[in-house]
């Protein structure tokens, strides 16, 4: 039943200490997620409509995170429309016991914004309580490498987004001027709707105050000022640079054949995309 204490049977961990293969995600809408949501805590009322039973609302929606069809941001949109609802210790209980039954791996897959929904569940729980789970949430927020950027008059959200993406998702926000919001997509989002998107980006933002103001967000939104960054984009980009790159420096020698004064070494040569360029 609802309570803000921990459900003694939460605390087992699950998932191997090996990791195992990702389900392959089935993309949402945006309307599919929240009802989704709001089925969820019908199916596990307890005698009220503002009281449920935590112990099974907990293994259903671990069985959601470790094998349900959903990518890391539908997850994480369920994941905000089942804890808002809920009263503190309720909304408190639920995700503690939920931490604390994720190994490290499993906890890595979350996208930034579940992770945030659910560190902001734990803060409505004492703090001793809550202590060691706040712990392990920031140091994975940390490690995120994208995250929430601001880069001038642009913003950067890039959560799960790594190696050359993320380098060439901060080059081109570096290379705007007008205000705008770049979304860089991972893979496992790419077939994810633009709304979906756009609602993991207002859940972050409303937690993350300090690098975007969700009413900026949403006039942006209202301007067309909202650029996705797929994979695919961003390695034409990639290679579009490169490219741009190898004919300067073969300018350069040319240059120097016909007897300018400028060396050229291999330095001076763009290294050549990994991926098969």
């Amino acid at each position: 039943m609802a309570s803000g204490k921990v459900i003694p049977g939460c605390l087992h961990r699950y998932g191997s200490a090996v990791p195992e293969p990702i389900p392959s995600p089935h993309p949402r809408t945006l309307f599919e997620l929240r009802d989704l949501a709001v089925r969820l805590l019908a199916k596990h009322q307890a005698g009220g409509p503002h009281t449920f039973d935590l112990s099974r609302l907990q293994r259903a929606l671990l069985e959601l995170i470790l094998d349900g069809p959903l990518t890391p941001v539908g997850v994480a949109i369920v994941l905000d429309g089942v804890l808002a609802p809920m009263d503190g210790p309720s909304a408190a209980s639920l995700a503690l016991c939920l931490v604390h039954a994720l190994r490290h791996e499993r906890l890595h897959r979350l996208a930034r914004g579940a992770l945030l929904v659910l560190r902001d569940a734990i803060l409505l729980e004492e703090a001793e309580v809550g202590a060691e789970v706040l712990t392990r949430l920031d140091a994975e927020l940390v490690a995120r490498n994208g995250g929430l950027r601001a880069l001038g008059s642009v913003a950067l959200v890039a959560d799960q987004v790594e190696g050359p993406a993320l380098e060439m998702a901060i080059r081109r926000a570096r290379g705007l001027t007008q205000a705008m919001l770049l979304v860089g997509v991972p893979a496992e989002e790419q077939r994810s709707p633009r709304e979906v998107l756009l609602e993991h980006v207002r859940i972050q933002a409303r937690r993350s105050s300090e690098v975007l103001d969700w009413a900026e967000i949403e006039r942006w939104v209202d301007l067309g000022r909202v650029h996705l960054l797929t994979p695919a984009r961003l390695e034409a980009e990639r290679r579009t640079t490169y490219s741009e790159a190898l004919r300067r420096a073969l300018s350069r020698a040319f240059r120097a054949v016909a007897g300018e004064v400028f060396p050229v070494w291999v330095e001076d040569l763009p290294a050549r995309p990994a991926s098969g360029a």
